[in-house]
């Protein structure tokens, strides 16, 4: 069994993500301030704080992240959001492991004087950031893999 960890794992798309991941992968779910997840070990994190979320990363192990947290209630949402993903970019290179950011193109959507520093990130790991469409995450969900290749459509 795989490991996974997915961020936001309390929010609107990770906790049915992370309850149907929990049946075919060893799951960790973060979450902010409610430990309410889908499913798998919860672990508190604040993605703002870079080596908290290095630590998380390490300390698990994961084979794939799925990056599904986002914050909608911060005074400075896009600044946030782009911290949050830049830190969990470091911490799954650093670690060696797959990164799915399933809300990064929403990010990208912004206009680049909005998001220097994500675009930046997303420059330097377009090879380890691959578009969510169907098929890359229903493997993650229905289909145990061996190893952590996931599949990507164009």
């Amino acid at each position: 069994m795989g490991r996974l960890l997915i961020t936001g794992a309390s929010g609107n798309l990770g906790r049915p993500l992370s309850a149907l991941a929990a049946s075919s992968w060893e799951t960790t779910g973060t979450y902010l301030h409610s430990p309410e997840i889908g499913g798998g070990k919860p672990a508190q994190l604040d993605l703002r704080n870079q080596e908290a979320a290095l630590e998380l990363v390490l300390s698990t192990q994961p084979n794939v992240i799925i990056h599904a947290a986002t914050s909608d209630r911060s005074t400075d949402m896009a600044r946030t959001n782009q911290a949050a993903a830049q830190h969990i970019t470091e911490a799954a290179r650093t670690a060696g492991c797959r990164l799915i950011a399933l809300l990064l193109t929403l990010l990208l959507a912004l206009p680049a004087a909005a998001n220097p520093a994500l675009e930046a990130v997303v420059s330097e790991n377009l090879d380890q950031i691959e578009k969510p469409s169907r098929r890359t995450v229903e493997p993650l969900v229905w289909e145990p893999m061996e190893s952590a290749t996931i599949r990507s459509s164009s």
